[in-house]
């Protein structure tokens, strides 16, 4: 390939990476008392406008205003089409200003004697004195991309000669490069593939010295970074509120402008993206905004036009309590749900969150603080009576996903932290013989699945209970009514003597007591006697109904553009396995479904690879590889609509199959 076609495709991917954008966020902190909390607003913009001073027929891209928004630098693209390919032909940075009549007509700024080759300008002072330059120049053989900053001198249109910026261990190379240098000078937000990866693009940051040295480059972390691309940023002058595009946050089409701020010191630490929604954002390509002054901003969008130009906003001054996440749980005491009671929420470091109270069915909400995972939840007045009592917390689809006790200091903990200091002990025979290996789903009295258990060689089972647990109960995986004709399941002391025998469905609240196992068993008739196994497929081959025990038990969800599922998604397979090792001859299917965001055949790829993550985990926990197959759908059969958030994550999944 020459140096004039690495130029254009360096040139090419700056406009081909560069695809849409998404939110804008304010933090406003209230003091109520002695507590801090936070409350994320959204503000609301005025309908933009089409900026026809700097709109061309060429690619028009990057605005950076100085002088309180008075003038304004920007970068021109000129491309020609052959056939099917666009070709770029040349790249200029060009200057506007405001008279007193509005902006008068905008000039090209550099010539060749100021600084040869194809220029892109990435920052300025506040005052325009001063431009940050990414200069790419080919001289023969050689390719030269580098960054530089240039002064005004004191002749019109004139510049000073270049000075490079130099960024410690920052490589060019031929991978796509992007820079954001911020009016102070002090940070330069810089746009590249991460180590080993040159599919996608990621936001770093290298941050300046008393001394005026720029540091190394600092990855901005998972929070911000996705495996699709991110760049176009911009940051606030405090160095604490981010703005940029990306493809892998999810919005409205291929890349959105996000927003988010940093929560410490680091540059890791960053709330959950928002997306600045109408009229910023359209079903087309937005991107690179940008604050002009307290008022005014400025954005790139190639909405109903073939090549991209500038919009201009304002912002009403109106906001609105942006979407954030929520925790939802329910409260139930005896196995009942507890009207009118209030619960105190704190963060982790004690600041509080909320006072919320159960609904007529013991539920309660709270917004989440952004980047805050870990609360504490006190009820606000506390009675011994309640003790035992429990809070399940829920997904969207209200099924129960995790599992909180109230202890006698009065606060709910996690039941995985709580110790457990009662053992349950039984057989379980089929057929008047021990039943080897039989998995065993452990419900407690509200029907929340705590673990799967197995049979030894001789059919007997233990499992260790909360001193508190109100009752529960033990169901066999993969067997139906009829075939209970022939189990015989029945609990033991301590020193395996037969004390009763169960019934399927049937709870049990058991205690220890004086070495001898004293049971008080209630029928509950509401509940399934075993899992069955049901044809649910297209394709017409046996689906595992474990929704009865565990919710959607048989799909794994996935977050947007993310092949690996969460821990807490994998958490689901317990009962796939345990199935597959009762049933030795059947196999699994994975079949791998996204949203329709982003071009068919990537998301077809991006649905193998989820199914691909999901065998390795099955492997991991025992399953042959032999026994495993996989099989991507990508965007072509979805669950849901993609019309919603909603339904889009109900899209990004994994349908596991028994076959």
């Amino acid at each position: 390939m020459s140096i004039l076609q690495n130029n254009q495709v360096f040139l090419r991917n700056i406009l081909s990476d560069m695809k849409k954008l998404y939110s804008l966020i304010i933090l406003f902190f209230l003091i109520a008392g002695n507590m801090l909390f936070a409350q994320l607003l959204l503000p609301q913009f005025n309908p933009v406008e089409k900026q026809m001073t700097f709109s061309s027929d060429e690619e028009d891209s990057s605005p950076i205003p100085f002088n309180e928004g008075r003038a304004i630098y920007y970068n021109r693209t000129y491309t020609e089409i052959d056939g099917e390919n666009t070709i770029v032909t040349g790249q200029e940075v060009w200057f506007a200003e405001q008279g007193k009549k509005g902006w008068k007509k905008p000039y090209r700024l550099l010539r060749e004697d100021d600084l040869p080759g194809e220029n892109l300008v990435v920052g300025t002072n506040k005052t325009g004195t001063r431009i940050y330059v990414f200069n790419a120049f080919a001289d023969k053989d050689t390719l030269y991309r580098r960054l530089y900053y240039l002064d005004k001198a004191e002749e019109k249109y004139k510049w000073s000669a270049p000075t490079e910026v130099i960024i410690p261990g920052l490589v060019f190379g031929n991978d796509f490069i992007h820079f954001y240098v911020n009016p102070e000078e002090t940070a330069i937000l810089v746009s590249k593939p991460p180590q080993g990866k040159r599919n996608n693009e990621d936001i770093f940051v290298s941050v300046k010295d008393e001394k005026g040295n720029w540091s190394k480059v600092i990855d901005l972390g998972k929070t911000i970074n996705t495996n699709r691309f991110e760049l176009g940023s911009f940051i606030t002058n405090d160095l604490k509120t981010i703005y940029f595009s990306s493809e892998g946050h999810g919005g409205y089409g291929a890349s959105d402008v996000f927003v988010s701020m940093r929560l410490d010191d680091s540059w890791q630490n960053w709330t959950n993206p928002l997306n600045l929604g109408e009229p910023i954002n359209s079903i087309d390509y937005d991107a690179f905004f940008i604050m002009a002054n307290g008022n005014e901003v400025y954005f790139t969008s190639d909405r109903g036009d073939l090549h991209s130009n500038f919009y201009k906003g304002t912002i009403t001054g109106e906001v609105i309590l942006a979407n954030t996440d929520s925790l939802k749980g329910v409260f139930i005491h005896k196995g009942k749900a507890v009207k009118g009671i209030t619960f105190s929420v704190t963060d982790s470091k004690g600041n509080k969150v909320a006072d919320v109270t159960t609904d007529e069915k013991g539920v309660f909400k709270f917004e989440k603080l952004k980047g805050e995972e870990n609360y504490l939840v006190k009820m606000k007045e506390e009675d011994s009576d309640f003790v035992g009592s429990k809070i399940y917390f829920l997904n969207e689809s209200d099924l129960k996903t995790d599992r909180y006790v109230l202890t006698e200091e009065g606060i709910f903990v996690n039941a995985k932290d709580l110790a457990s200091n009662e053992t349950v002990k039984g057989t379980f025979n089929y057929n008047s013989l021990p039943a080897l290996g039989r998995g065993l789903v452990v419900l407690d009295e509200n029907g929340f699945p705590l673990d799967t258990i197995y049979t030894d060689d001789k059919g007997n089972f233990t499992y260790s209970v909360l001193h508190m647990e109100g009752g529960f109960s033990i169901i066999p995986l993969n067997m139906t009514e009829d075939e209970f004709v022939n189990v015989e399941m029945y609990l033991t002391d301590v020193r395996g003597n037969r004390r009763q025998t169960l019934k399927p469905a049937e709870f049990y609240s058991l205690k220890e007591e004086d070495d001898t196992l004293v049971e008080n068993s209630t029928l509950a008739n509401d509940r399934p006697a075993g899992i069955d196994v049901e044809d649910n497929s297209d394709n017409n081959v046996e689906t595992s109904a474990i929704n009865n025990a565990a919710g959607d038990g048989s799909i794994i969800y996935f977050a947007f553009g993310e092949k690996e599922a969460s821990q807490e998604e994998l958490n689901k397979l317990t009962l796939i396995v345990s199935m597959l090792k009762l049933n030795k001859s059947k196999t699994i299917m994975l079949i791998g479904h996204t949203d329709d965001t982003g071009e068919g055949n990537i998301n077809m790829e991006l649905g193998a690879a989820r199914g691909g993550s999901i065998r390795v985990a099955l492997m991991e926990r025992g399953v042959p590889a032999d026994k495993i197959n996989i099989l991507s759908r990508g965007e072509l059969k979805p669950a849901e609509t993609n019309d919603t958030s909603a339904g889009r994550a109900k899209n990004r999944r994994v349908q596991m199959i028994l076959q």
